[in-house]
């Protein structure tokens, strides 16, 4: 710094001053000077572009804030108080750039991928407590977490996570397609929950072509029990008389029917019928599978065909076919009951139906059979055989008129051996009413 007067060598004033001023004014130089101070705070770019709204923020009246591009500093200048307490301001805005700056240029981000949606989410549950050091989301296209934080500590969770993979085990659930199809209806992350998670076995189940179970190793076999347990699959194989009797609308019906209740109550169970119609295949909750196999059970054993022998005499036999009209009884009519006359050494009425019916249609023929009664009368008068035998067409149509059955025969046909007029015998078996001959 030079310093010149203000004023010219040859007036009055320069010879009264001439050997003190130059003294003098740098006294007063270095005395006002000495009023001002700076402070420099080398930076480089990066830190500069975080802190210079706030630093040109600092300047006021007395003093100023400046950023030497070519020097890569920032400068504070002015008075010595107010360049102190800037400085400290500074200097604190500056730390706190550093840090932010430092976690920036050492913040990384990562993704590690899975095989599905099931193993992203698995996976996710049993880490996420594990990882609060970085920041951990995920994305479902493609299943992946995406990992951000400083490098070594990204680092650390993705060892985690590989780790927690490496002590993971996937098997095909070992079941038939249907009830794998079944599973797979099922709301899996529901099933989890309840059957797994709340029951502390660390496993899923993974929805692909098939379905997979995914376990911690010490948890597979578990799981595995697990499944066991829940699920059932029940064939019911038709015989050939229950599909028989079963065919047609009745079992659709009833099968459409047992579908739709099961349906409606949102009921664990699946129904599927075989294409040749021979079987029924019952999936879903064992419990419930259970319970449908019995009612299909009883469902075909009351269509089950049972056939009982009615026991009785030759004439009893003979009267109920061409007097009783059976098949009008209620307990047999449209019932699909059938009703066959034996008249071989054990004479009887053989009944044949749906188990369902039997029991109700051999009551009712029994109860007509213990109806019945049977009386001899024997004419030996004179003349009173030829008058029967003449009109013996005659007496049995109004014998028939009256429910009964009338039986005349000689003592020849009733011997078959002589020809000599005998007396005539006449069989009378009715249901109760008399025959007026």
């Amino acid at each position: 710094m030079t310093l010149k007067p203000s004023f010219g060598a040859d007036i009055l004033l320069c010879y009264k001053i001439a050997k003190d001023w130059k003294r003098h004014a740098e006294e007063a130089f270095w005395k006002f000077i000495g009023k001002f101070d700076f402070r420099d705070f080398p930076i480089d770019k990066d830190l500069w572009q975080k802190v210079k709204n706030k630093s040109r923020g600092l300047k006021a009246p007395g003093y100023d804030v400046l950023y030497c591009s070519t020097e890569n500093k920032i400068v504070i200048v002015g008075e010595q108080n107010k360049v102190s307490d800037t400085s400290k301001k500074l200097q604190e805005i500056l730390e706190k750039a550093r840090r932010v700056l430092e976690v920036e240029r050492n913040t990384v981000e990562e993704q590690i991928l899975l095989g599905s949606l099931e193993e992203l989410e698995f996976v996710h549950s049993n880490v996420k407590d594990t990882v609060s050091s970085v920041q951990l989301s995920t994305t479902t296209d493609p299943p992946a977490f995406k990992l951000k934080g400083l490098t070594e500590e990204v680092g650390q969770v993705r060892k985690d996570i590989s780790q927690f993979q490496s002590q993971l085990e996937s098997k095909p659930l070992n079941q038939s397609s249907y009830l794998i199809d079944f599973i797979k209806s099922l709301d899996l992350k529901k099933f989890v929950q309840t059957h797994f998670i709340q029951k502390g076995i660390k496993a899923t189940l993974v929805h692909k072509q098939s379905v997979e179970l995914l376990a911690l190793k010490a948890d597979v076999k578990k799981g595995e029990d697990k499944i066991k347990q829940l699920f059932q699959e029940v064939r019911i194989d038709f015989t050939p008389q229950q599909i028989k009797v079963a065919e047609g609308d009745k079992r659709k019906r009833f099968l459409d029917e047992l579908k739709f209740d099961l349906k409606s109550k949102d009921e664990g169970c699946r129904i599927i019928e075989e294409a040749n119609q021979a079987a029924l295949i019952i999936v879903g909750y064992a419990d419930i599978v259970s319970d449908v196999a019995k009612i299909i059970n009883s469902y075909l054993d009351n269509k089950k065909v049972i056939t009982q022998l009615i026991p009785a005499t030759l004439r009893q036999v003979d009267y109920m076919e061409s007097s009783l009209s059976l098949t009008e009884l209620p307990e047999v009519k449209n019932k699909d009951v059938t009703i066959s006359y034996i008249r071989t050494a054990s004479p009887g009425l053989k009944v044949s139906g749906a188990a369902e019916h039997i029991k109700e249609a051999v009551s009712a023929i029994e109860d007509k059979l213990s109806l019945i009664q049977s009386v001899i009368y024997t004419y030996n008068k004179p003349g009173e055989a030829t008058a029967l035998s003449k009109h013996k067409a005659i007496l049995q149509v109004k014998a028939k008129g009256h429910g009964c059955m009338l039986l005349i025969k000689t003592k020849e046909e009733s011997q078959g051996s002589s020809r000599l007029a005998k007396p005539v015998s006449v069989h009378e078996q009715s249901n109760g009413f008399n025959l007026p001959i």
